[in-house]
């Protein structure tokens, strides 16, 4: 199925699970600290710079990216307006989105330890997985 097709069947809901997937509470926060308080301006640059780079191997074309950007912003407009405005979201500070980080972090790290070498490299092939498993062994020191 060509990308375009693929994505006209995108609803905003389901843009955000498979391109996003953070509470909308992060993702207007961590654009905030860099001065970026436009919801549209929000979603046209994720798009932009960050769908490309979750899709390795896929590419989009503007109008594609740009397809993207509406359905979130129209996801994350609504969610805005479902909590009364937004006013009403917590907006995180650098710090405890820092914190929120390491901590989902730890929590990969913790469950891919639970694998197998031989397992990490059915899931991630050769060459991921050795890099995996050396991030898991410097993890492990800490």
């Amino acid at each position: 199925m060509s990308n375009w097709k693929w994505l006209k069947k995108l609803t905003p809901q389901t843009a955000w699970q498979k391109f996003n997937d953070l509470p909308v509470e992060i993702f207007v926060s961590d654009f905030y600290l860099n001065g970026i308080t436009d919801v549209a301006e929000m979603c046209q640059q994720f798009a932009l710079e960050e769908v490309p780079k979750l899709l390795e191997g896929r590419f989009f074309t503007l109008k594609q990216l740009e397809h993207i950007a509406l359905l979130l912003c129209e996801y994350v407009t609504q969610y805005i307006s479902e909590q009364g405005g937004i006013e009403n979201l917590k907006i995180y500070t650098e710090e405890e989105l820092e914190e929120n980080f390491a901590d989902e972090g730890r929590q990969i790290i913790k469950s891919l330890k639970r694998y197998t070498t031989e397992e990490l490299i059915e899931l991630f092939g050769n060459k991921t997985a050795d890099r995996v498993v050396d991030l898991l062994e410097e993890a492990t020191e800490e």
